[in-house]
């Protein structure tokens, strides 16, 4: 049975109902305490922030629909303005894209621990969360104002090629920047599994690779709305149906439409420049498979969560387009 098979197949059992055994030897981090279960209360947009947790694979499409065409105020990594002022969180609208953002950064540790002390988890200014160091920013929030996660979840190979381009892209050495997928994914730079030990944040040698697996699988299950990268309009239209984000004017949907064309024209131009789509029965298709063996496990663990979410979940949108 082929990838694509396999994603059309009936689910067998009702992954969403049953619980993932983890080790009794994992002890379970205190500031998931801080994060809504997926079928706790509806989701409180007074007392909770929707917190996208997202592999950095160079793929901001979420984050540009909410920001662009929702028109959210946003708390990521965008580069704070010189003249805003620090310690005192406020909004300002980006002078190159128009958008709206709140000034704080979080694409590093610091930076979420200074938002964190400057109040943003309990802060109205904020509409939705974006930043990569997701098990550190969790620690922002508390019993009282919590975390709502939601994800998008993409094919291993597919998120391995993205990561080359954005890596060949961004390289500082020019050698780096001319590195083959095939010499990137056998290079030190390449990290296999990487979505299963992102997910669990399970970087410590004492968890193991079988109890990070199944400690991801039941955060995904427990913790994350999730949607998939294959179907982008899916993936908007659920997150916009439990939390309730009531945008349906033919502007927005305009505005959606444009922002995926551009999210698939970038695609597009991965594929180019790795030469061409890779085959599922090619030695390099195999090799991707074998290194990330935990992450095809998870990837295809979420696909049967999504099937059982999108069910449970009440359709409130008349049209993903």
């Amino acid at each position: 049975m082929n990838d694509e098979e396999k994603f059309l197949e009936k689910p067998s059992f009702n992954v969403f109902d049953f619980p993932v055994v983890v080790s009794e030897n994992f002890a379970v981090p205190p500031a998931y305490n801080n994060i809504v279960n997926v079928r706790g209360p509806a989701y409180q947009s007074s007392k909770e922030t929707p917190f996208f947790v997202y592999s950095q694979d160079g793929s901001t499409v979420i984050e540009d629909i909410l920001s662009e065409c929702l028109g959210m105020s946003i708390a990521g990594t965008n580069p704070i303005p010189s003249d805003a002022k620090k310690g005192t969180l406020q909004t300002y609208d980006s002078q190159e894209s128009g958008r709206t953002y709140v000034n704080v950064d979080l694409a590093t540790a610091a930076g979420i621990k200074e938002a964190g002390k400057a109040g943003l988890a309990s802060s109205p200014l904020v509409d939705a969360i974006f930043t990569p160091l997701f098990h550190t920013g969790i620690e922002i929030f508390n019993t009282e104002f919590k975390a709502r996660l939601y994800t998008l979840m993409r094919h291993p190979v597919d998120r391995t090629v993205s990561e080359y381009y954005t890596f060949t892209q961004n390289a500082a050495e020019e050698v780096l920047r001319e590195m083959t997928l095939e010499e990137y994914i056998n290079s030190k730079y390449y990290i296999g599994n990487h979505m299963t030990s992102f997910i669990g944040g399970c970087w410590s040698p004492a968890i193991t690779d079988d109890i990070c697996l199944q400690w991801s699988k039941e955060l995904l299950r427990t913790k994350f709305v999730i949607g998939l990268q294959d179907d982008i309009y899916g993936a908007m239209e659920l997150y916009e149906d439990y939390f309730f984000w009531d945008y349906d004017s033919p502007q927005v949907k305009s505005c959606k439409r444009d922002v995926i064309k551009s999210e698939f024209d970038r695609d597009f131009a991965v594929y180019q420049s790795v030469g061409e789509r890779i085959k599922e029965d090619s030695k390099l298709y195999q090799t991707i498979v074998e290194k990330n063996s935990f992450d095809m496990e998870l990837y295809w663990y979420a696909v049967e969560l999504q099937k059982f979410q999108r069910a449970w979940i009440p359709r409130l949108t008349s049209s993903p387009a």
